[in-house]
């Protein structure tokens, strides 16, 4: 296992026999209150999401136990209904077309801490990259409840207080967008106190933004702590925040959508779940930890 940043590794040209693996948590708004069951239904669920010629769904769904707790794990799978391949015909020795019913393009598997929401996945390039695994699977787990009130989202995990440091190295900041879910199942003390205001007025969702008019100033914001406990909240993976502003002499916009924390798996497999799982476990348990403090 390497651990590895966004930014550290290109998204092509890994060596064969090796795997990309993101990790990021799954935002979900239900009236279901078992998450559990809520969790393994939309994930067994036999639910197709059909995106211009491709189709999507979950598929080889069980579950796993481990030294971090019990976990969910399958296939986001993007395959073809009809698709047309070139064959031989050994009578002959000519070619020609054969149709291929539900010929799977990509796969990608996946991992869910049931506790946490934590979900660790396999990015594969020009296939199914980190942002388009996001986007489908919340759309096929919507799609899988539809009878139900159900909005997902994914978002990134990043390193703990990334996104705060390269706030201090900013000579200017002149834009700050802050969005946050409620967390589940718990608080972090640096971001207990806004996490419990979002629940009090009942908010699925909170938003807010300052900007300034980069030539009157900048905003001072890297030492407001409302403000860096709410970065801090979406860095954990509750939300997203976004700045701009001048850094390193340019005018730049960072996010917590830039670098998700991640691992590179040597030696892989994705048929075996149940040997991929401890390769994964050290990250979790470091974000368990981390997500207590």
């Amino acid at each position: 296992m390497i651990n590895l940043s966004a930014r550290d590794e290109p998204e092509l040209g890994l060596p064969p026999k090796t795997a990309r693996y993101y990790f990021g948590r799954l935002n979900v708004v239900s009236s279901e209150t078992d998450k559990r069951q809520l969790f393994s239904n939309a994930l067994s669920s036999k639910a197709v999401l059909q995106v211009g010629r491709q189709r999507w769904g979950f598929y080889e769904f069980k579950g796993l136990e481990d030294l971090a707790g019990t976990f969910f794990t399958g296939y986001l799978v993007k395959y073809r209904p009809e698709d047309e391949e070139e064959v031989v015909v050994p009578e002959d020795h000519s070619l020609t077309e054969s149709a291929i019913r539900n010929r799977v393009t990509a796969k990608s598997r996946f991992f869910l801490h049931v506790a946490t929401s934590v979900i660790a996945y396999h990015s594969i390039a020009g296939q199914i990259p980190r942002s388009t695994f996001g986007t489908r699977f919340v759309q096929v787990f919507r799609n899988a409840m539809n009878e139900f009130f159900v909005e997902a989202e994914i978002e990134p995990i990043g390193n703990d207080d990334e996104l705060l440091n390269l706030l201090k190295r900013f000579s200017e900041v002149h834009n700050v967008s802050i969005s946050l879910h409620p967390s589940n199942p718990s608080s972090r003390d640096i971001w207990k106190d806004v996490d419990e205001r979002i629940r009090k007025i009942n908010a699925t969702k909170y938003i807010e933004k300052y900007e300034i008019d980069p030539r009157k100033g900048s905003l001072n914001v890297a030492s407001d702590a409302d403000i860096t406990s709410k970065i801090s909240m979406a860095q954990d993976g509750y939300g997203q925040a976004q700045i701009t502003g001048k850094l390193d002499g340019k005018e730049q916009t960072v996010t917590t959508q830039d670098n998700p924390i991640g691992v590179i798996l040597t030696d892989y497999n994705d048929e075996h779940p149940e040997q991929i799982l401890p390769e994964l476990t050290e990250t979790i348990l470091s974000l368990i930890t981390r997500f207590k403090k």
